[in-house]
């Protein structure tokens, strides 16, 4: 089993920031977005990855090179961001012997008490056989502030966006995972920018191809922005306070790619941070993370994330993320 990441985008919503570190790379709870879904991925049977890059190429392939939980290959999209549906298309000779691929985003964080998600997804998708089995969780927003995914009775796929398709029973957040056929590469163009869903499944359906969904209940959180991500890591290092049935699988990612973090409450902040950084005579508050190796001094943090290998003295930090 074999599965795509899609991390060739370029999070300019997250500027400044990923104009230096691409977004999968950004560090959520001390351990790099891009590697949250890698633990799923392998619960489901998945033995070996292909990463797209577009945006800092180096970073990104530096990045999924240092994990050694999947083996990864990487597509190069060099002159065209080619998209989702492009990315995927570009991969197809990865894929060739496969009759089903995992397609996801490289920076979604879901938390949830349901247990091997992806290999649920995987299943119900062998089971039912459509041609893509998509992953959505109910959100008041979806097909009002963003796009959703529409529904009939029987949860078969109509159409995708903010208006109801005719026949339309619900709408439900897309996920970015899903489960796909090998015939998907038959509707994707060849060389060209096209998104998946818009395109690719679109164009599947008009050719009467099935789509499913598997609807979870799970917390998400936009991450597309500094606010939206520093309200996640808020959420979610309350949840990991009281360790509810719903972090488990958070708290195995930090275990498994973070092993040397520990957290330490005190009564005004709840600090994670990696056994070999230090903080000498400093002021913390709310929220506050520190990466591998990092040195505070006479420092105010405040809602704050700081990266691994850094140094600072006498600044003051709030609600921000320190990359450099």
């Amino acid at each position: 089993m074999k599965a795509m990441i899609l991390a060739a985008g370029q999070g300019t919503r997250f500027y400044p920031h990923t104009k230096k570190i691409p977004k999968p790379a950004l560090p959520f709870l001390g351990v790099p977005m891009g590697y949250f879904s890698l633990l799923a991925l392998k619960d489901a049977g998945v033995n070996s990855v292909v990463v797209n890059t577009f945006h800092l190429p180096s970073e990104v392939t530096k990045l999924y090179k240092m994990q050694t939980l999947l083996p990864t290959e990487f597509s190069n999209e060099t002159d065209l961001l080619l998209g989702s549906g492009g990315g995927l298309k570009k991969a197809e000779n990865f894929f060739k012997d496969q009759e089903y691929l995992f397609l996801l985003n490289s920076d979604e964080i879901i938390i949830s008490t349901e247990k091997k998600i992806f290999l649920k997804m995987l299943n119900q998708h062998k089971l039912n056989k459509p041609l893509s089995t998509l992953l959505v969780t109910e959100h008041p927003l979806a097909g009002t502030k963003f796009g959703g995914v529409w529904t009939d009775e029987k949860n078969q796929v109509l159409g995708f966006g903010k208006e109801a398709p005719v026949g339309a029973k619900n709408c439900y957040h897309f996920l970015g995972c899903q489960v796909l056929n090998q015939k998907i590469f038959s509707y994707l163009p060849d060389h060209v920018e096209s998104n998946i869903l818009y395109d690719g499944l679109v164009n599947a359906m008009k050719d009467k191809q099935k789509v499913e969904i598997l609807n979870i209940d799970c917390d998400w959180h936009e991450t597309g922005n500094l606010a939206d991500y520093l309200i996640a890591t808020q959420s979610a290092i309350q949840k990991l306070q009281s360790m509810t049935d719903d972090i488990a699988e958070v708290n195995r990612t930090l275990n498994t790619f973070f092993p040397d973090f520990e957290i330490v409450k005190t009564e005004k902040s709840v600090l994670i941070k990696s056994k070999s950084s230090k903080i000498e005579n400093c002021v913390t508050k709310g929220f506050v993370i520190v990466g591998k190796n990092t040195q505070l001094k006479n420092c105010v943090l405040e809602n704050i994330i700081i990266d691994q290998n850094l140094s600072f003295e006498d600044e003051d930090f709030i609600n921000d993320l320190i990359i450099d």
